[in-house]
C-alpha cells in the first residue's frame, strides 16, 4: 500500500498542478450556485416592462411571470381601461399600478403578494383575505380542491398541504368542491 509521499512522487510536477487546478475549479463550480444571495424584501421588487397597446391584463400576467404577485380582478373592470402603454425601468409595483390604472380603478395589496383590483376604494375596504385548509375526514390535507366565491369568478385551488388564500367580502359564501367528495358551502367565515 502506498503512502501519500509515494503517491505524490508518482505524479510529474506539471500533471500534479493541472490536477490541483482541476480540483479547485470543480469545487468552485459546485459551490457557485449556492452562493447566490437575494436581498429582495416586501415591496422592493423592481420590474422593467416595455409594452405597447396591450390590455392591462397582459401587464399583470407579465408581472406574475416575473414575481410571486397574483392579481384578482373582474375582467369587465379591466376592459374599461382599454389598451395601455407601459414603459418602465426598475419600477416598483405601486409605480406600475399607477401608470396602468391611473384614477380609473383602485387596488389593494392583501397578504404580501395578492393584488386586488376594484372600481372603488370603498369596495376594497370591504374585502378581506380568507385563508383556510381543506382536509378529509381523517384530517389529512386535500390537494386540488376548488374554493370559489359563490356567484363570482373568484376562486383558487388548494395547495399540497390543503391550504388556500383568496380575497372575498365579509358577506360572500365560499363553495368548496372536489370530485369524489360532497360539495360544501361556508356562509359565515369571519
Amino acid at each position: 500500500m502506498k503512502n501519500c509521499r509515494n503517491l505524490l512522487q508518482d505524479f510529474p510536477p506539471r500533471s500534479f498542478l493541472k490536477f490541483l487546478l482541476f480540483m479547485k475549479l470543480t469545487a468552485l463550480f459546485l459551490l457557485l450556485p449556492f452562493l447566490h444571495v437575494s436581498a429582495n424584501g416586501f415591496g422592493q421588487e423592481k420590474f422593467s416592462l416595455s409594452l405597447e397597446q396591450v390590455e392591462a391584463s397582459r401587464v399583470f400576467t407579465q408581472i406574475q411571470k416575473e414575481s410571486n404577485y397574483r392579481f384578482f380582478y373582474l375582467k369587465k373592470d379591466i376592459q374599461k381601461l382599454g389598451r395601455v402603454n407601459v414603459h418602465v425601468k426598475d419600477a416598483t409595483l405601486p409605480e406600475i399600478m399607477q401608470e396602468v390604472l391611473g384614477n380609473a380603478l383602485a387596488y389593494k395589496l392583501v397578504n404580501e403578494y395578492m393584488v386586488v383590483i376594484s372600481p372603488s376604494k370603498a369596495e376594497l375596504e370591504q374585502q378581506v383575505e380568507v385563508r383556510g385548509r381543506v382536509t378529509d375526514e381523517n384530517g389529512g390535507p386535500l390537494e386540488g380542491v376548488s374554493v370559489k366565491v359563490k356567484g363570482k369568478t373568484i376562486g383558487v385551488t388548494t395547495a399540497a398541504d390543503g391550504s388556500f388564500s383568496l380575497a372575498a367580502e365579509n358577506n360572500d359564501v365560499l363553495e368548496i368542491t372536489m370530485v369524489g367528495y360532497e360539495s360544501r358551502e361556508i356562509r359565515r367565515w369571519t
